[in-house]
């Protein structure tokens, strides 16, 4: 099976954006379904950046709220736990997504959202479209999404030593509110500490028409502690913890309407990651970042009249090593990751079952930025990795691929900016779905995924105007999908 996203261009004027479509298409399988399109392009490979500032002028309070403003992403699913994020028309499972460094990864259940985050804590967003850039990380057929939270330091102005932050909110259309309390301060020099707190609650929400729809009401719980700060003038460190729990009674489709065959039950969802980096700076030629984290994602689907009480989670551990040396015209990054994932499901149905998968990834890359002259910007990398999976039935899957990409970057007036660039992404087999683990087995002929992009376009700016086109065709080559209730397979 294959996907193809081709043909898209973008014309963006700050502060408003329009949007032309010239002959953009998605095509899966005999299906067409337009796609969004891109903004820009950096050397550095990222498309879109959102900043604390852009989010608390829109007052973001969901995924949606997010990505609003940029055309090139959008958000599917009227409540949190059914969003989805979409970046030119491929979704958020193909794309590398991590929460300070930490991966997020698996998908939990088709019909629901998979990604969580807190807006009001967010400090930046960084989304790199198409398959890029070798530090994206392994298996980003479809890009990288980066979140990266704020710390204490973030927080407290100049010459404060502590703070304390309380917010409250209250929502007209499903009579809810949403209450918030922070505290952070310097526990030692330049070492600041953040807790903060958040509770959400609310009842179902009205659509357009002033209807009532049923099971959408929600109750959210929001907890996050990040110790971090600048040691001294090399050594920087950063230990957070990020906690969400949503609970409510909701369709067991909650992006379908209520019907015979969609029926109500109770849900919780809940996620903790937990992070740990170092960054030691010694001189321009060593430059290290080390990054360790684990991830716990749970779905827990309680008394369905057909399906019983299923629970599962999908815990993802692992590291990122990478050191950046700036050479005479070239900024240099090279390193090795590791991940594992382990999904666990249990249910009641059909007698007592227990289930399984394990999944891992080694990698190695390299990246390197050339400024071969004052307006020319070469950009060239690859990534090598290899993949190992056990399914729910013992079966083993191994496999390994080359992932190359080079890019150009020229300048020929002050503000303009004309840039091509071509890049592969290869994704092992990896752990399937975990709602469908106890009755999907694996197709024993599964291959891996391969990614192609390929794009030019140029970008001007002129201090506050901005004007960008962007051409892309991208294509993924062996997607495993589980159409007609089939196993997973290509």
């Amino acid at each position: 099976m294959e996907v193809t996203v081709s043909a898209s261009t973008v014309f963006k004027l700050s502060p408003l954006t329009i949007a032309l479509f010239v002959a953009s298409q998605v095509t899966y399988a005999n299906d067409d379904m337009e796609v969004m399109e891109v903004l820009g392009h950096t050397p550095e490979g990222i498309d879109i950046t959102i900043d604390s500032d852009q989010l608390a002028k829109s007052q973001a309070q969901d995924l949606n709220d997010i990505f609003r403003k940029d055309a090139e992403i959008s958000v599917g699913g009227s409540s949190g736990v059914s969003q989805k994020i979409y970046v030119r028309g491929l979704e958020d499972t193909m794309l590398n997504v991590s929460i300070d460094g930490a991966a997020q990864s698996g998908n939990l259940f088709h019909h629901q959202g998979r990604l969580s985050i807190e807006p009001e804590l967010l400090k930046q967003v960084d989304v790199s479209a198409g398959a890029g850039r070798a530090t994206d990380g392994p298996g980003a057929l479809g890009g990288a999404i980066k979140f990266t939270t704020k710390d204490a330091h973030d927080l407290l102005t100049a010459g404060e030593t502590y703070g304390a932050m309380l917010k409250g909110g209250y929502y007209t259309n499903n009579e809810g509110y949403k209450v918030s309390a922070s505290l952070y301060g310097e526990v030692a020099d330049q070492l600041g500490l953040l807790a903060s707190f958040g509770y959400v609650d609310g009842d179902n929400i009205e659509d357009g028409k002033g209807q009532e729809q049923p099971y959408t009401a929600l109750e959210q719980q929001v907890a996050i502690l990040k110790l971090s700060g600048q040691l001294n003038d090399e050594h920087y460190l950063s230990v957070s913890y990020d906690y969400r729990n949503d609970d409510g009674r909701r369709l067991n489709r909650p992006h379908f309407q209520p019907s015979f065959k969609n029926a109500p039950l109770d849900q919780e969802t809940d996620r903790s990651t937990f992070t740990l980096n170092h960054k030691y700076n010694a001189s321009d030629l060593f430059n290290l970042d080390t990054t360790f984290y684990y991830t716990d994602s749970r779905l827990a689907h309680k008394d369905h009249p057909r399906w019983g009480t299923s629970d599962g989670s999908i815990q993802t551990s692992g590291v990122k090593i990478f050191n950046t040396s700036k050479l005479t015209g070239h900024t240099l990054v090279y390193g090795l990751d590791y991940k594992k994932d382990k999904s666990e499901f249990e249910t009641n149905y059909d007698g007592k079952k227990n289930d399984e998968e394990k999944g891992t990834v080694y990698g190695l890359f390299v990246q390197d930025d050339w400024m071969l002259t004052e307006t020319i910007i070469l950009t060239a990398g690859a990534r090598y990795d290899w993949y190992e999976l056990t399914d729910n039935m013992e079966q083993d899957f191994d496999s390994s691929g080359f992932s190359p990409n080079v890019g150009i970057n020229y300048n020929p007036l002050e503000g303009l900016n004309l840039f091509a660039s071509y890049a592969e992404a290869f994704r092992g087999q990896q752990i399937k779905e975990l709602f469908v683990i106890d009755y999907r087995e694996n197709d024993p002929n599964r291959k891996p995924e391969e990614a192609r992009n390929l794009e030019l376009g140029a970008n001007y700016q002129y201090d506050d105007f901005f004007a960008g086109i962007t051409f892309f065709d991208s294509t993924i080559k062996d997607v495993v999908t589980n159409q007609g209730l089939r196993a997973p397979h290509n």
